[in-house]
């Protein structure tokens, strides 16, 4: 006689530079999503004072130990359990991490790759466009080559703004030939972005023989997506996605 497969309550937190973001899902189906800005973080305990209790609570914090400790006290204030700040290994669902030492890699990347091996899309440029931005070379059989990091959209302008004399902190658009300061910073902004992307995919191109898919996530993944060559799919959050891909195997 089979047992019904008892179902387990996974909540999967990405504290990142900017936000933090979460999403809860039952393993046999069903799930909330939400998020609240970083440093609203007595909003985020009132948002989460109706949720049920999870059997599990994973969290991938880049935000530093201030923010560590109000997930930590939130979640046993409201559930009476700790959560697992996860790190990053060597390996983990079918993931290998050939960094020269694993655990040195940011867990958002990590859970990042994670989610994205789990879409089965061969070889990938898993690719984070947040504050910051990432690139990370993702082959088919799960082995993490290495990547690149460099500033984010935001980071970028905001940098000529501050470092520059009356040069516009001020979002344009982008144009073959801007004509305007704002547009020639955010076309330029957009083109280097796409540029480092596109250099990446060429790599994989000489080394595979192959185009990668391009698996872009992150607050500014739909501005850049229709600027980039190959193949390519937006996913909302692929660090949720993986953190929730690792819950599942967590007894």
């Amino acid at each position: 006689m089979n047992r019904p497969r008892k179902e387990k309550y996974v909540m999967a937190i990405d504290s990142g530079n900017t936000r933090v973001k979460w999403k809860a899902e039952l393993v046999s189906g069903g799930e909330i999503r939400n998020f609240v800005a970083l440093n609203d973080l007595v909003g985020i305990k009132k948002l989460w004072a109706d949720l049920r209790r999870p059997d599990i609570c994973l969290v991938s914090n880049v935000a530093g130990p201030r923010l560590k400790k109000t997930l930590l006290s939130n979640c046993f204030d409201l559930w009476g359990i700790e959560p697992i700040f996860i790190k990053s290994q060597r390996t983990c669902c079918g993931v290998t991490n050939n960094y020269n030492d694993p655990h040195s890699l940011g867990t958002d990347r990590w859970a990042a790759l994670i989610g994205a091996h789990d879409l089965g899309l061969g070889d990938s440029l898993v690719i984070t466009l947040g504050t910051a931005s990432t690139v990370d070379v993702l082959y088919s059989d799960g082995g993490f080559m290495g990547g690149i990091i460099f500033p984010g959209l935001d980071l970028m302008m905001s940098s000529l703004s501050q470092k520059t004399f009356a040069l516009p902190n001020s979002e344009g658009g982008v144009f073959n030939f801007p004509r305007k300061t704002d547009d020639a910073i955010f076309t330029g902004v957009i083109r280097a972005t796409a540029g480092a992307i596109d250099a990446m995919r060429c790599q994989v191109i000489s080394d595979r023989g192959m185009s990668p898919k391009l698996v872009i996530s992150g607050g500014n993944a739909k501005k850049i997506a229709t600027y980039c060559s190959g193949n390519r799919v937006v996913r909302d959050n692929l660090v949720i996605d993986g953190l929730l891909r690792i819950g599942r195997c967590v007894k």
